[in-house]
């Protein structure tokens, strides 16, 4: 049993980076700019949410993504929803 400071603390296990990404929405369009300085411009649909999803996982499908979206009213909802069942 570990005491004192620390306590009920795991060992340290190096994990991988994120790939970050932020995400400028419009109505129109979602902008994309990862980590390592990959950048797209979809269309703010469904189908483009999906693509998205799938570019993310193209680099590394192991590491997991941060998505950062920008809250304009409604029109990063559904991508919110769609990458949350990912």
């Amino acid at each position: 049993m570990v005491q004192g400071r620390g306590a009920g603390l795991t060992r340290y296990h190096p994990m991988p980076f994120p790939i970050l990404v932020g995400i400028d929405v419009s109505k129109r369009w979602l902008d994309a700019a990862a980590s390592g300085g990959r950048s797209r411009r979809l269309d703010n649909d469904p189908a483009r949410h999906r693509a998205l999803i799938m570019w993310l996982r193209e680099p590394a499908r192991l590491v997991p993504a941060q998505l950062v979206v920008e809250a304009t009213g409604t029109y990063g909802l559904d991508l919110a929803l769609h990458a949350d069942d990912r």
